[in-house]
């Protein structure tokens, strides 16, 4: 996640982002809505999961809008995601060149600008120089940015981050009410467990699970005659644990493949991270592991999905996906095997 998680990038949007935007905010013009939408633009710049949330605002866009155009504009690292959204065009930003980004951006003319970003500022200017007739993006505390938008959502952190989407569209007197849904055409499943066990983003080392415990889970796996897959990016194949009988897949397939992976195993194990989200939308039996986040805030939407959150009074401490100052893992130590293991046989055989 090279672009979400870019220091200079995130230095800049924090310091020139926010002299830009209190320039600029001088300059806005509220528009009205256009009575007919034949144009719709979306951002997001990052975030697998939070993309896989987004299918279900597709087909609410679709159904209330069904002759419109729409484009998906996202990050270069996001795109593979973006395209298993069916119905949408995919346009990919080269977010390490916001002018570039901005060019590709200008090429087109929107009749509705939807900035699902919460946070980045610099969502927030591309949405006020991208030409389009009215553009709708969130009002989150202490960062300003609203102040470029023709109609302004509050992003509320109390609520799952669906629902702060769902929100976005209530200016447009849509009713959000589909659910996420990517479509994954596999055989019949396999008797496997796939395990995810790096998060991404700035504060991933908050999420982590134990690498002693994955490993006693893997044992107890095994022993129950389930091939187990490891998953991940990359850079995370040399940082998993060598494990005897598992099958190291990280960084070999696309995110496609990936998913298909995911949807013919008999249960997925991750931590809170994109993969979890994908697991979810598609339809695969999940089990995620949630220490500083709230799986009522960023837990994944499906029908097969059971939470694991350990009793610990100073969690929640991650809302945006970066602001813990937290520096020790103790909520994701204190999950333990057994609470995974019971949560996997409840699962599998029900």
């Amino acid at each position: 996640m090279k672009e979400r998680d870019n220091k200079t990038l995130r230095f800049l949007d924090r310091y020139l982002g926010i002299l830009l935007v209190a320039l600029f905010r001088f300059f806005k013009r509220k528009c009205s809505l256009s009575q007919k939408i034949s144009s719709i633009a979306l951002l997001k710049s990052a975030g697998i999961g939070d993309t896989a949330l987004l299918s279900a605002i597709v087909l609410d866009l679709q159904q209330a809008f069904p002759e419109a155009k729409i484009i998906f504009f996202t990050g270069t690292s996001n795109r593979e995601m973006a395209e298993m959204i069916p119905g949408i065009e995919v346009v990919s930003l080269p977010m390490v060149s916001p002018w570039r980004a901005l060019q590709l951006i200008r090429h087109h003319r929107f009749d509705l600008w939807l900035d699902f970003d919460p946070w980045p500022r610099i969502s927030a200017l591309f949405g006020f120089f991208s030409r389009a007739a009215y553009t709708i993006g969130f009002k989150t505390a202490r960062q300003g940015r609203h102040f470029l938008y023709d109609r302004s959502v509050e992003h509320k952190s109390d609520v799952h981050a669906l629902e702060n989407c769902r929100n976005l569209l209530k200016p447009l007197d849509i009713h959000s009410h589909h659910q996420p849904k990517i479509s994954v055409e596999v055989s019949e499943p396999k008797k496997r467990v796939v395990c995810h066990l790096f998060p991404g983003g700035s504060r991933a080392a908050l999420k982590m699970w134990p690498e002693k415990k994955w490993s006693e889970l893997v044992v107890f796996l095994a022993s129950e005659g389930y091939e187990v897959v490891l998953t991940g990016g990359k850079g995370d194949r040399e940082r998993l644990p060598p494990l005897p009988g598992v099958q190291n897949v990280a960084g070999e397939l696309s995110l496609r493949e990936v998913a298909e992976l995911l949807k013919s195993s008999s249960c997925v194990i991750s931590v809170d991270t994109g993969i979890m989200h994908l697991a979810a939308v598609i339809g695969a039996p999940l089990i995620a592991l949630h220490g500083p986040t709230s799986p009522d805030r960023w837990g994944g939407i499906g029908e097969k999905v059971v939470a694991i959150t350990p009793k610990l009074n100073c969690r929640p401490c991650i809302y945006l996906g970066f602001e813990s100052k937290c520096s020790v893992n103790r909520c994701m130590q204190a999950i333990s095997v057994e609470q995974v293991k019971e949560a996997f046989l409840e699962l599998v055989n029900t």
